[in-house]
Protein backbone atom coordinates (compact mmCIF):
# COMPACT_ATOMS: atom_id res chain seq x y z
CA UNK A 1 0.00 0.00 0.00
CA UNK A 2 3.04 2.52 0.55
CA UNK A 3 4.49 1.98 -2.35
CA UNK A 4 1.63 2.58 -4.78
CA UNK A 5 0.90 5.59 -2.40
CA UNK A 6 4.54 6.80 -2.78
CA UNK A 7 4.15 5.92 -6.70
CA UNK A 8 0.87 8.00 -7.06
CA UNK A 9 2.59 11.05 -5.16
CA UNK A 10 5.83 10.89 -7.89
CA UNK A 11 3.42 10.68 -10.70
CA UNK A 12 1.51 13.78 -9.76
CA UNK A 13 4.43 15.69 -8.71
CA UNK A 14 5.72 14.95 -12.13
CA UNK A 15 2.13 15.93 -13.94
CA UNK A 16 1.95 18.79 -11.57
CA UNK A 17 5.00 20.41 -13.68
CA UNK A 18 7.39 22.06 -11.35
CA UNK A 19 10.88 21.71 -11.83
CA UNK A 20 12.35 18.67 -10.00
CA UNK A 21 15.54 19.88 -9.45
CA UNK A 22 16.95 19.26 -5.53
CA UNK A 23 19.00 22.49 -5.99
CA UNK A 24 17.85 26.11 -6.45
CA UNK A 25 19.55 27.58 -9.23
CA UNK A 26 19.75 31.71 -8.12
CA UNK A 27 20.29 33.83 -11.16
CA UNK A 28 21.46 37.56 -10.60
CA UNK A 29 19.02 39.85 -11.83
CA UNK A 30 21.53 42.17 -12.95
CA UNK A 31 24.34 42.59 -15.12
CA UNK A 32 27.84 41.77 -13.78
CA UNK A 33 30.10 45.27 -14.11
CA UNK A 34 32.63 44.95 -16.65
CA UNK A 35 35.39 46.77 -15.77
CA UNK A 36 36.91 49.23 -18.90
CA UNK A 37 40.50 50.63 -18.82
CA UNK A 38 44.08 48.82 -18.51
CA UNK A 39 44.54 46.27 -16.03
CA UNK A 40 47.27 47.41 -13.93
CA UNK A 41 49.39 44.27 -13.01
CA UNK A 42 52.44 44.28 -10.31
CA UNK A 43 55.99 44.27 -11.96
CA UNK A 44 57.55 40.71 -11.89
CA UNK A 45 60.67 40.73 -9.57
CA UNK A 46 62.45 37.31 -10.38
CA UNK A 47 64.05 35.76 -7.10
CA UNK A 48 67.28 33.99 -7.09
CA UNK A 49 66.98 30.67 -5.33
CA UNK A 50 68.02 30.49 -1.36
CA UNK A 51 71.09 28.20 -2.91
CA UNK A 52 72.90 31.04 -5.13
CA UNK A 53 72.46 32.98 -1.79
CA UNK A 54 74.23 30.37 0.47
CA UNK A 55 76.92 30.13 -2.60
CA UNK A 56 77.29 33.46 -2.55
CA UNK A 57 77.52 33.94 1.55
CA UNK A 58 80.25 31.20 2.04
CA UNK A 59 82.40 33.45 -0.58
CA UNK A 60 82.76 35.78 1.92
CA UNK A 61 83.34 33.10 4.79
CA UNK A 62 85.03 29.91 2.91
CA UNK A 63 85.73 27.25 6.05
CA UNK A 64 81.94 28.47 7.60
CA UNK A 65 78.79 25.94 7.88
CA UNK A 66 75.45 27.34 7.11
CA UNK A 67 72.72 27.23 9.66
CA UNK A 68 69.77 28.57 7.35
CA UNK A 69 68.52 30.48 4.59
CA UNK A 70 65.57 32.90 5.38
CA UNK A 71 63.77 35.53 2.73
CA UNK A 72 62.95 38.73 4.94
CA UNK A 73 61.57 41.20 2.34
CA UNK A 74 64.15 41.26 -0.54
CA UNK A 75 67.26 39.60 0.79
CA UNK A 76 68.04 36.19 2.13
CA UNK A 77 69.69 36.79 5.55
CA UNK A 78 72.20 33.66 5.62
CA UNK A 79 73.35 32.57 8.58
CA UNK A 80 76.74 30.90 8.99
CA UNK A 81 79.29 29.53 11.92
CA UNK A 82 82.40 30.15 11.59
CA UNK A 83 84.04 28.78 14.82
CA UNK A 84 82.43 29.56 17.52
CA UNK A 85 80.77 33.15 16.13
CA UNK A 86 77.70 33.08 14.03
CA UNK A 87 77.32 35.67 11.36
CA UNK A 88 74.29 36.66 9.79
CA UNK A 89 75.18 37.83 5.85
CA UNK A 90 72.42 39.92 3.63
CA UNK A 91 71.98 38.43 -0.06
CA UNK A 92 69.97 40.92 -2.31
CA UNK A 93 66.90 38.43 -3.38
CA UNK A 94 67.17 40.15 -6.96
CA UNK A 95 70.64 40.94 -7.45
CA UNK A 96 72.55 38.16 -5.83
CA UNK A 97 74.96 41.21 -4.23
CA UNK A 98 75.93 40.44 -0.95
CA UNK A 99 76.42 42.63 2.29
CA UNK A 100 77.11 42.05 5.97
Amino acid sequence: MRRVLLALAIVAAMLAGGEASAQVKLRPNYAPKIMNGPVIRPPVVRVIPPSLALNRALMLAPNAKALGVKLRGSHYIVKLKQGNKVRQVQVDAATGDVSQ
